[in-house]
């Protein structure tokens, strides 16, 4: 099986699938909003399978980093939330029951939070990038959505938090 590496949204999902893998097995179920689907060819086959994507998410991952413009957020760590969201094919995984046929959730975490402690950027949009193109490193990852929010911002006014979500 091959997924092909084009994630497709609702709106062009036959299209995309004709152009990008020619015939579709099957009927196109559009996917509703803010479903995402990926196209899967059989080995040897030329048709492709238009199925929704599987995911793997982290949540609350927490780690203390040097990030910011303000002088004081140069020199002192301070605490980072980070979320992320993997778009990949867990059927394989789901029927095997084999770890290596998935991604190691303990590893996946501990390279989020060895990036957020060991780099150090201005921007925490640089971070987010940073972090989904760690992600993206695993060819069987399509996509990753990384949500990185500054618990504690340094802004004149009461806020909760700071996040910037990117996907790539």
């Amino acid at each position: 099986m091959t997924i092909v590496g084009r994630v497709l949204g609702d709106r062009s999902a036959r299209r995309c699938c004709n152009e990008a893998t020619g015939p579709v097995a099957g009927p196109v179920t559009m996917p509703s909003a803010g479903h995402r689907m990926v196209v899967v060819r059989s080995a040897g086959s030329g048709i492709g399978t238009l199925r929704p994507m599987d995911h793997i998410e982290l949540r609350g991952l927490r780690a203390l980093g040097v990030h910011g413009v303000l002088p004081e957020e140069r020199v002192r760590a301070q605490p980072f939330e980070i979320d992320v969201v993997l778009g990949l094919d867990l059927r394989a995984a789901g029927e095997s029951d084999d770890l290596t046929k998935t991604i190691h959730y303990g590893e996946l975490a501990e390279m989020i939070v060895g990036v957020v402690e060991s780099e150090s950027f201005l921007l925490i949009e640089r971070l987010a990038e940073h972090i989904a193109q760690a992600c993206r490193t695993d060819e069987r990852v399509l996509e990753a959505t990384v949500t990185v929010c500054k618990v504690r911002p340094p802004v004149p006014v009461e806020i909760a938090r700071i996040a910037v979500t990117v996907t790539r």
